[in-house]
């Protein structure tokens, strides 16, 4: 049900893996097709780091309306530098064909390059996120909601949005 919503009713999809592996179970179901990256499975809880890693913008993702919080690019770029990183991230391998992505780990590559970990794909109708690492919620620190908010906002107003996180659903 939830596939056909994005694609055959131009609803969005956000999965947000979490360092418990669940998102693997997404794999073997309807939901598969939709996935915008190829998940690593030779480390299905993902990979911890000991020093904080960030989001660095690919140059799709410099340009992206989605994670521009502020107009002049330079300004825009340096405002992504200076978020609060993460400690874990998704293990994935590289994105899917027909996938954009817009902000890849700051350390760590793999055989095809940098690793993505904000990538964006259309499905059907509709369109996907994938965000692999959980700590969105950090880009408050010091700030409030000032980006935290401007960025599920701004994805939420652009889509009809269908957030799955694994072993729970919510429609926004």
């Amino acid at each position: 049900m939830i596939r056909g919503l994005v694609e055959q009713q131009a609803s969005g999809l956000v999965f947000v893996p979490g360092p418990r592996g669940r998102e693997a179970s997404f794999l073997d179901s309807p939901l598969a097709d939709l996935y915008p990256v190829l998940l690593d499975p030779s480390k299905p809880l993902g990979i911890g780091l000991q020093n904080e890693a960030e989001l660095v913008l690919t140059s799709a993702g410099k340009r992206h309306w989605l994670t521009r919080f502020d107009s002049d690019e330079d300004r825009n770029d340096e405002l992504w530098k200076q978020l609060p990183g993460f400690f874990w991230s998704a293990a994935v391998e590289k994105s899917r064909p027909g996938s954009e992505v817009l902000a890849v780990h700051s350390s760590l590559r793999n055989d095809f390059g940098r690793m993505p970990l904000l990538v964006t794909r259309a499905a059907g109708a509709g369109k996907v996120l994938f965000l692999g690492t959980d700590s969105a919620w950090r880009w408050r620190r010091g700030v409030e909601d000032k980006f935290h908010y401007r960025f599920w906002a701004r994805l939420s107003a652009g889509w009809p949005i269908s957030a799955t996180f694994p072993g729970r659903t919510a429609s926004a």
